[in-house]
């Protein structure tokens, strides 16, 4: 298989990807707004995730399309490529920006979660290892 042949299948694989996700993603989004350094390339596809059943319909057609995948949660510590992500970025909001304690010990956070609003929830809480 050559280099365009290559390239054709992969512009196929995201226009498929991108029809079975429907109003779930878009095309080309630039991923610079969603980093801290705020640099970087787009993604072929983006979604932005708010509920778990959206998560699910999205890993379904990951998973099915063997598709890559970048998950973004708040977006620090991230750098992407100034040619960006030939697959679909993820951005974590709604729910996932979740955080609870159940029974004073048990500790559930959203992969989106702010760490620092974490560490308040839990010191509050009395808890101790997420403080600065």
């Amino acid at each position: 298989m050559n280099l365009s042949q290559e390239r054709h299948d992969w512009d196929e694989l995201i226009a498929g990807a991108a029809a079975r996700l429907g109003r779930l993603a878009l095309r080309n989004v630039t991923l610079a707004p969603f980093t801290t350094f705020r640099v970087g390339g787009a993604a072929a596809l983006f979604a932005v995730v708010r509920t778990p059943s959206e998560l699910d319909a999205i890993a379904t057609v990951v998973r099915e399309l063997a598709l890559p995948t970048l998950c973004i949660g708040q977006g620090s510590n991230l750098l992407v490529a100034d040619n960006g992500f030939a697959g679909l970025a993820l951005l974590l909001r709604g729910e996932f920006t979740e955080s609870t304690i159940d029974d004073s010990t048990v500790v559930a956070a959203g992969g989106a979660a702010k760490l620092p609003v974490l560490a308040g929830l839990t010191a509050a809480a009395g808890l101790r290892g997420l403080e600065w």
